[in-house]
């Protein structure tokens, strides 16, 4: 990964390069980018770094290497899937003293902190996944993750839009928080918060569960906070699921979920 001594990092940005190396495990990828801003963040596979070494050997007078390396990657075109650049971006860089003689470098990546999370909480391990449009490489697992990020959708028109969480095995959990929004947008106002007991399966675009059960519903202003959950599931919870109303229709942000275990 490339770093410089003049960035700022964002908190948890470790586990947030793990999860999205994890999320791409099934991908035959080339380079993963971790900010916006030219090469910092940019991560290259190992088993790429010979080519890069040779092609970094052969014009390494005509270019900049950093010239060299984002050409590499865009060269190198990696498999159809997933955005393989992270939003938000994970390091910002503050220096303003270019190498080149005379210039002055005062771009900024705007696409860092783009949200402050209300609780900060390490969730239990679980799948997480949607059957709503993808807005921006906003992915569902980033509203789930301790890491920076949010996820940001949009619903397929007349249709209920979800977001499941699966577990890998069932949790007795105490209180289920979601909180909805960017920057005064796209709260959900229109929605539902379930659990289910058991799980059945995950797949592509949601979770099958046995025996949906209501938790609450979405407030006026896109929250949606239940406690004592153990009373309305009894037993433990493997599934939990966002459900966007069908007559919504407008792009969603979910900034965070919550889940609290029982101590």
């Amino acid at each position: 990964m490339i770093l410089e001594d003049d960035i700022l990092s964002t908190s948890r940005y470790i586990t947030a390069i793990r999860e999205f190396i994890q999320m791409h495990r099934h991908h035959d990828w080339v380079g993963l980018k971790f900010t916006q801003y030219m090469i910092i963040g940019d991560l290259v596979r190992s088993s790429s770094l010979p080519r890069l070494v040779q092609l970094m050997t052969m014009f390494r007078e005509e270019q900049p290497v950093d010239f060299i390396m984002s050409h590499f990657i865009s060269m190198m075109v990696n498999a159809p899937g997933l955005p393989t650049r992270r939003v938000p971006s994970l390091f910002n860089h503050i220096g303003r003293r270019s190498t080149l003689a005379n210039k002055t470098q005062k771009v900024v990546d705007y696409h860092t902190n783009q949200v402050t999370r209300r609780f900060e909480h390490d969730n239990p391990p679980a799948e997480v996944v949607t059957n709503m449009r993808v807005v921006t490489g906003h992915l569902a697992p980033y509203a789930y993750s301790v890491a920076p990020g949010l996820f940001i959708g949009q619903p397929k028109r007349g249709s209920v839009g979800t977001l499941d969480v699966a577990l890998t095995r069932r949790r007795r959990l105490r209180r289920v928080a979601v909180v909805t929004g960017q920057k005064q947008q796209y709260r959900l106002k229109r929605g539902r918060l379930l659990a289910a007991a058991d799980l059945v399966r995950v797949t592509g675009t949601s979770a099958e569960c046995t025996d949906w059960s209501l938790l609450g519903e979405f407030d006026s202003s896109g929250v949606v906070d239940v406690k004592a959950v153990d009373k309305l599931v009894p037993g433990g919870v493997q599934c939990v699921r966002v459900e966007v109303d069908r007559t919504y229709g407008g792009i969603v942000a979910i900034t965070e979920i919550a889940l609290f275990e029982e101590s």
